[in-house]
């Protein structure tokens, strides 16, 4: 869907293209009228926005994103163990280690991905080379984001995925079993699209608030209106 990223195509709420400057929008034009059958990414690898600097130089550029989520060795899996995160290389075998993250992707910590068959695997968000499909070869999971995790304990979690969009109650779902498993303790932040005044409106940093806020808040949310009870919404 080459509207999911609305601000990269610069469409309106309606899907017409509002700022055809820009390189994806006027490549996306180009598509409507002379497409043929191909889907839009695939037409657009051969184009020149992928193999030139065409257009704004450099920036505009596209690279190819991993898709290699069975055999890159550099995505880790993690899962819960004593209270704590472990992970290890998902090629790898053995015990693992305290989870915790990288620095120098395009998002805080890592990006996080709950895959429809249930495990948890992590990488460095890097645009345009590895993103949170990238952790599931683009298949459906059960929420994603980004997260900071310090020698096994969740520093920071939220559910920025502009490829997934997770909804609070995909988001609410994870964070409650790393809740209940002792993952979290008082310091730890989360944040998702709701955390700001009338349950929407713009997402970032300044809207983390504490876990127990956090939960406290959900509470009141219409899909969870009882704390004892897990809700696994349908994934994504």
């Amino acid at each position: 869907d080459p509207f999911h990223r609305d601000f990269e195509f610069h469409a309106d709420p309606t899907g017409a293209i509002s700022d055809p400057a820009t390189a994806m929008a006027s490549a996306l034009q180009e598509w409507i009228i002379d497409s043929g059958n191909l889907p839009f990414f695939y037409w657009l690898e051969g184009h020149e926005i992928c193999t030139t600097v065409k257009y704004f130089g450099a920036t505009s550029k596209v690279t190819r994103v991993s898709y290699n989520a069975e055999t890159d060795g550099t995505i880790k899996k993690v899962w819960i163990q004593g209270g704590k995160l472990m992970a290890r290389g998902i090629l790898e075998e053995g015990a693992g280690t305290a989870f915790t993250t990288a620095t120098g992707g395009t998002k805080p910590g890592e990006a996080y991905v709950w895959l429809e068959e249930g495990s948890l695997v992590s990488h460095k968000h890097r645009s345009g080379e590895f993103h949170h499909s990238s952790l599931s070869n683009g298949k459906k999971v059960r929420s994603a984001g980004t997260w900071k995790v310090a020698d096994g304990k969740l520093v920071m979690m939220d559910n920025n995925s502009g490829h997934y969009q997770p909804t609070d109650a995909h988001f609410y779902t994870l964070l409650r079993q790393l809740y209940k498993n002792g993952v979290t303790d008082d310091a730890t932040r989360v944040g998702t699209h709701s955390t700001v005044d009338g349950f929407g409106g713009f997402f970032g940093p300044q809207n983390y608030i504490s876990v127990k806020a956090y939960r406290k808040k959900s509470a009141r949310r219409r899909y969870h209106a009882n704390l004892n009870q897990i809700i696994v919404p349908p994934p994504l």
